[in-house]
């Protein structure tokens, strides 16, 4: 009879509220975690999300070229790959010098340039470097600009007679001596390429005693340039 007693108190209302109270608590638990659980497996989902994007977005930086800002994933994603190639550097494309016209008309040459090499003078009997070409011409035959320049000089210049001195934009000078004192520029003159600025003359003491000629030269500070290198037409003294 106890032990029915007891099986019935089991039952009775403290019993089931302890009951109720043990069934509330597992289910307010399980909802708990019903609405947490989602809440983190969504935000673990975008984290991997972005870090997958930055890591595909560098990664393709990398292997354009276009940067060199690296990350972690960037490195990782690329340690096994070849380095990405630079982009060339542009070739700055540099123009020839301009072609100058030959400054009297005419073929051939009576005395080439010979800047490092010692030729003879008939006039001053020695042998000495030559730093022109003479292209043989007439007297009073017409001398032309070989290009665009202004009048630097235009008078006597010592045992070189009367001459014309020109600069050029490039940095360039052409020097005409051996002329006439008549028809001769102003200096300060603007100048343009084929202009008449003077005649072939007699006045160049330094060549007298050579066939009657214009002494033409190419300066660039100091240095005396190779006129075969700049004129339009090759010319020679064989021709």
């Amino acid at each position: 009879m106890k032990q029915q007693a007891k099986k019935k108190n089991i039952f009775s209302g403290k019993g089931i509220f302890i009951v109720l109270m043990v069934i509330t608590s597992l289910l307010v638990i399980t909802v708990a975690m019903n609405l947490v659980l989602p809440e983190e497996i969504a935000e673990q989902a975008a984290m991997e999300t972005e870090s997958s994007h930055s890591s595909a977005t560098y990664s393709k930086q990398y292997d354009d070229g276009l940067t060199s800002v690296y990350t972690e994933q960037a490195v990782a994603a690329n340690s096994n790959a070849a380095p990405a190639t630079p982009a060339p550097t542009p070739q700055i494309s540099i123009a020839p010098a301009p072609h100058l016209l030959r400054p009297v008309s005419g073929s051939g040459i009576s005395k080439d340039f010979s800047a490092d090499e010692l030729v003879f003078s008939e006039t001053m009997q020695d042998w000495r470097v030559h730093e022109g070409i003479d292209f043989p011409a007439d007297e009073g035959a017409e001398v032309i600009a070989a290009a665009d320049g202004v009048v630097e000089l235009a008078g006597e210049d010592g045992m070189m007679g009367i001459c014309v001195l020109l600069s050029h934009p490039d940095g360039t000078m052409t020097y005409y001596a051996n002329l006439q004192e008549t028809d001769l520029p102003q200096p300060g003159a603007e100048i343009h390429k084929g202009e008449v600025i003077g005649k072939v003359g007699n006045t160049a003491g330094a060549e007298v005693a050579e066939p009657s000629h214009l002494h033409f030269e190419i300066r660039k500070g100091e240095e005396r340039l190779n006129p075969h290198d700049h004129l339009a037409d090759t010319v020679t003294d064989d021709e």
